[in-house]
């Protein structure tokens, strides 16, 4: 059983790898000249998603009646008309 031989092979697998051309947003901000390539591109993108992700949580809470002392939106100041049927 000792005297069993494998022929092993160096197998390589060649890739291409295919690169996807730019969004609209991406191609709209390298055209404004503020980065240079694809990768900031993407960061000011993601940057800006979240600067407007937290507008739109201020604007929820401003337009319920704010936060109480607790941290949590005040039911007494929200709007009846949307709980009651």
């Amino acid at each position: 059983m000792s005297d069993v031989d494998f022929e092993e092979q160096d197998w390589q697998i060649n890739r291409q790898e295919v690169e996807k051309p730019p969004s609209f947003l991406v191609k709209l901000v390298l055209k404004t000249g503020v980065v240079k390539d694809v990768a900031h591109a993407n960061y000011v993108l993601l940057g800006l998603a979240v600067v407007f992700f937290i507008l739109t949580i201020f604007t929820v809470v401003k337009a319920n009646g704010g936060f109480n002392r607790a941290g949590v939106v005040d039911p007494a100041l929200m709007d009846n008309a949307s709980v009651n049927p």
